[in-house]
């Protein structure tokens, strides 16, 4: 399954499970939270072992609802010159990459090529996709199991 098709299925979930009346939903978001959500996120933020890394780590949180959502990053100003663990999230997981700019001749001045490397290496730790995706299995497994069992109590009763 490619990554498109997984994001379209669980996509798909979601919504059918924003369709569950309300008592269901509740059930649901209790045990989903600290049995899928808080796992997740504590599994993130011990990966953030890279300089940036253990700056962003600590802004992971848990929303809630009967499918597993994690935040990482905030608007906070977690590194000096005001950085916020927003902008090292994107720095990290999406480096800008080097980047060649020529600049011309003007009034007797020869032009150049100026050269500006990325503020994050490509050997940053791109830690929270990698964690998911080593535990994806796990979790999915976990859920599902959640989402069986709450339905066949709540039928129940």
């Amino acid at each position: 399954m490619t990554p498109e098709e997984f994001a379209r299925e669980c996509g798909e979930v979601s919504r059918r499970l924003r369709r569950l009346p309300v008592t269901l939903r509740a059930a649901l978001r209790s045990r989903v939270r600290s049995e899928v959500a808080e796992p997740m996120a504590a599994d993130i933020r011990a990966a953030g072992s890279t300089v940036y890394g253990r700056r962003v780590a600590p802004t992971t949180r848990v929303r809630a609802g009967a499918d597993p959502t994690i935040v990482t990053g905030s608007a906070r100003r977690v590194v000096s010159g005001g950085g916020t663990a927003r902008d090292l999230v994107f720095g990290i997981h999406f480096p800008a990459g080097n980047r060649i700019t020529a600049i011309p001749a003007q009034n007797g001045v020869r032009g150049h090529r100026r050269r500006t490397t990325r503020q994050f290496a490509r050997t940053a730790d791109p830690f929270v996709p990698v964690t998911v995706d080593r535990n994806v299995e796990t979790y999915l497994e976990t859920w599902a199991d959640i989402v069986t069992e709450t339905v066949e109590e709540e039928t129940r009763g």
